[in-house]
């Protein structure tokens, strides 16, 4: 679990009573949420419960209705290309060209960033996916493909970095690996991130502060050291924070 936290600085992202309904009645409301370089905050929650919806609107995939998200002190729909330009983000699956091979589909990532060939090649050797540099990505499995998304969104260092599910499909050893790569980038670059998971134990292993969301709203946002005192683990945590805010109902 990563300790790191330096608070005296801005916050990366700050989010205030921020509100975001679909037409069904769906999505988040009044959402309050401030993130700081080093800090991996986990979003936990079942599926359906608002996650994605906060990261589409951090990352400008879609607009809240109300309330306030800046990304480095930029207001992320009035100053898009300011907030995102040291933000990336992996939201659902990656969008990969799968007919071509791994070091293109990096390397058209890596352009569009300013970036040459070695970035896309040091991201490909960070996700360990060496040796598959000129193979197709539609031959690639799921758990293949989600490491190249990963090395995607680390190109180039980005401050800031989005990721919902980001252990989609990775087996064992991919799972601890990407666990260690996420800490890393907290603790010796001072890399802040944003990831959702309905899975307690694996928030519970990579993440300093989590985020309780459910039915749409934020039950709780606190340090893990501080969830964990309360409750022996996590999901005990979470399903507390749900009982409390049911009357003592799941």
């Amino acid at each position: 679990m990563n300790e790191t936290n330096i608070t005296t600085a801005a916050p990366i992202l700050h989010i205030e009573n921020m509100t975001k309904l679909y037409s069904n009645g769906r999505g988040v409301r009044d959402i309050n949420l401030d993130i700081y370089p080093g800090d991996i905050v986990g979003l936990l929650g079942p599926n359906g419960s608002g996650k994605t919806t906060i990261m589409k609107v951090v990352v400008g995939l879609c607009h809240a209705q109300s309330g306030v998200c800046d990304v480095f002190g930029h207001p992320i729909e009035r100053e898009y290309e300011q907030a995102a330009a040291q933000m990336s983000c992996l939201i659902e699956s990656p969008a990969l060209y799968e007919n071509l091979s791994a070091e293109k589909n990096l390397m058209l990532a890596a352009r569009v960033r300013g970036l040459g060939k070695q970035d896309a090649l040091n991201a490909l050797h960070m996700v360990h996916l060496d040796g598959y540099e000129r193979d197709k990505v539609g031959r690639f499995s799921l758990g293949m493909k989600q490491r190249l998304g990963l090395a995607i969104a680390m190109l180039g260092d980005p401050k800031f970095i989005v990721l919902d599910e980001p252990i989609n499909g990775l087996d064992i050893e991919g799972i601890v690996e990407t666990r260690e790569m996420i800490v890393r980038a907290a603790r010796e670059k001072g890399c802040a991130f944003l990831i959702a998971s309905h899975l307690a134990a694996e928030i519970e292993r990579t993440c300093n502060k989590v985020a309780v969301v459910h039915e749409g709203e934020l039950f709780s946002f606190t340090t893990m050291d501080e969830a964990l005192r309360r409750s022996p683990t996590l999901e005990d945590y979470f399903l507390e924070e749900v009982r409390k805010k049911r009357g003592g109902a799941l």
